[in-house]
């Protein structure tokens, strides 16, 4: 067997906890985010920890362009903090969110707002969480 040369230097240790019951396995992922679907426009910049960093992606728009719409992925359970980095582009309703793959939606209230981010906390069995401007309006 073949191990990757960072693997081997770890795998002593952690034969040593499991053969003796001290191990402890946490498997933290990070959120899924993205637009890969029709309407969607963003551009993730970077994630640390519970902090989101993205801003609208204006394609071939010249100037300022705020009309934005993502989805997020495993982050049930979680609060994340979306971090605007290119303008305040949050309504005074803050943004929509659609639990159910964008069929309905609900405004998530001023009370998530601080400037430019918006804090959300998700449900522990939320599959998928989108996220727009405004109620998008797609052919769907």
């Amino acid at each position: 067997m073949i191990f990757h040369s960072a693997r081997r230097a770890l795998l002593p240790a952690v034969l040593f906890n499991v053969l003796c019951g001290t191990a402890t396995i946490a498997r933290a992922t990070e959120p899924i985010i993205d637009s890969d679907f029709p309407g969607g426009n963003i551009v993730l910049e970077r994630v640390e920890g519970d902090h989101v960093y993205l801003h609208q992606d204006p394609r071939d728009t010249e100037g300022f362009w705020f009309y934005w719409y993502f989805r997020v992925r495993e982050a049930a359970g979680r609060t994340l903090t979306f971090h605007f980095t290119k303008g305040n582009v949050l309504g005074v309703l803050g943004p929509a969110a659609s639990l159910d793959g964008g069929r309905t939606w609900t405004w998530l209230g001023p009370q998530c707002l601080k400037g430019a981010t918006f804090t959300y906390q998700f449900p522990n069995d939320a599959a998928e969480v989108r996220f727009c401007l405004a109620v998008p309006y797609q052919q769907s």
